[in-house]
């Protein structure tokens, strides 16, 4: 179920599909024929699906092929055989996925009218994030010490790299954030940090120093208007995660203010 529609199997037939809309019942029966489907991953904004599909009669460490069905002319295509694909999610707006795996470069669908590309350009990863509609955030490298990659999908360019070291752990995922004018980058790591757009610092607020508390990141978010941030920031504590701070700061590090 996803954006209020559900995928489910007719009649207990694996090769058949219905999408049905929970809040208008609109339905859609899809006779399929391709095979066993694995997995459905439905668009957020149209009818639209993207199916994994197996053969009927494989028992065990299946081939797996990637199909996508359009609800507007009810058709079905085949547009990865034996994917690779691990980590599949459409964009906010409906108009891309990004198919991604261990083995190889991620894939970008794009949708009106449809078609599929391998963006080279970006290692192999399974860890992305959308920040909108076009962008989106590529993570590489170990975990300990990622790179993120940021790429606007209507144009196909990498926009910018954060780069290894500045980002700790998965704070590459919700902790780097620029600010909606694209000039600043806020760091969530040990206290929050802001950076200009060639990574120099501007802005240090540091924690209490309290010894006990072993950072672990958080996350930062930007006042569409740029001129502040709240911030929540994380601490291990008793060998859990904990949120440790919550508060708004100001751009030029004039002013800090807690919330909890």
């Amino acid at each position: 179920i996803h954006a209020g529609k559900i995928a489910y199997y007719l009649e207990d037939d694996p090769s058949n599909l219905v999408i049905e809309d929970i809040f208008t019942n609109e339905r859609h029966e899809i006779a399929t024929d391709i095979g066993r489907i694995k997995r459905v991953i439905l668009n957020p904004m149209q009818n639209d699906a993207l199916l994994m599909v197996e053969p009927l009669e494989c028992t065990a460490r299946c081939p797996t092929d990637l199909w996508l069905w359009e609800s507007e002319n009810d058709k079905l295509t085949l547009i990865l055989p034996d994917s690779p694909s691990d980590t599949i999610e459409w964009s906010p707006n409906g108009e891309y996925a990004v198919i991604s795996s261990y083995q190889e470069s991620p894939f970008l669908l794009t949708m009106n009218p449809s078609s599929i590309e391998q963006l080279e350009n970006i290692p192999s990863t399974t860890r992305f994030v959308w920040l909108g509609g076009n962008w989106v955030r590529f993570v590489v490298g170990g975990f300990g010490n990622p790179t993120a990659i940021e790429a606007e999908l209507s144009t196909r360019t990498i926009i910018r790299t954060i780069p290894e070291g500045l980002s700790g752990s998965e704070t590459a995922y919700a902790g780097v954030q620029w600010s909606p004018d694209g000039q600043e980058l806020a760091l969530v790591d040990v206290g929050l940090e802001i950076f200009d757009e060639n990574f120099e610092q501007l802005v240090s607020y540091r924690p209490d120093g309290r010894s006990w508390y072993s950072f672990e990141g958080g996350e930062a978010y930007w006042k569409p208007d740029g001129e502040w941030l709240i911030v929540a920031e994380e601490a291990l504590i008793a060998g859990g995660s904990q949120p440790r701070w919550i508060g708004v700061a100001k751009r030029d590090g004039s002013v800090r203010r807690d919330l909890a």
